[in-house]
């Protein structure tokens, strides 16, 4: 797609579920008769034909990501690895909340005792997909430094991740005022004592 359309995946090194994307951008174009640059713009074809041919002639053969387009895509990405160190974190434990144990910096995990059959479980998960998944990224970024990418700048790509960030909690607010609103439709209330 890169060589015959010129179409580039933007920040390919934060993808985390290339395949997931690219089924989605399909579904997008082939179901929803979108263009992934116009992006819910006002635009609306009537059929697949008509969303390709429109993206061909005009050169929308991109993907908008940037602004609120940024959010769309948030599942596929993980910006993660651009963010600042956090140094305020002891160095010699760490505590997780969610499984209860404390980690020290030379890996030895102390656990609950009621939790002991679990810890003395020596499981041996096989990684052969993850390893597959990365040499298809691999492939990718590859393919793309041939043709002459540089790569994403990481003041870019701490400026996508904050937006985002900034993005998602808008989002939580607008969810949280909406059931806010929606609990308010009940005319008659019940009282919740009896006296």
């Amino acid at each position: 797609m890169s060589d015959i359309h010129s179409f580039f995946i933007p920040d390919v090194e934060y993808l985390v579920d290339m395949k997931g994307l690219l089924v989605y951008l399909g579904e997008k174009v082939c179901q929803g008769f979108m263009c992934l640059w116009c992006n819910e713009s006002g635009k609306n074809f009537h059929s697949m034909e008509s969303a390709q041919a429109h993206m061909i002639d005009k050169g929308h053969t991109k993907m908008i990501h940037e602004g609120e387009a940024l959010l769309e895509y948030s599942d596929f990405y993980d910006y993660s690895s651009s963010y600042p160190a956090d140094t305020s974190v002891d160095d010699y434990r760490i505590i997780e909340d969610a499984t209860s144990q404390l980690i020290f910096p030379f890996g030895a995990r102390i656990g609950k005792r009621s939790l002991m059959r679990y810890y003395r479980q020596n499981l041996n998960p096989n990684h052969d997909w993850e390893a597959m998944k990365e040499t298809k990224l691999n492939k990718v970024i590859n393919h793309y430094r041939h043709i002459g990418w540089t790569g994403t700048f990481p003041a870019a790509a701490a400026r996508k991740a904050r937006d985002l960030k900034v993005m998602k909690q808008v989002q939580t607010k607008m969810y949280m005022q909406l059931g806010v609103k929606a609990n308010k439709f009940q005319k008659h209330f019940r009282q919740q004592v009896n006296f």
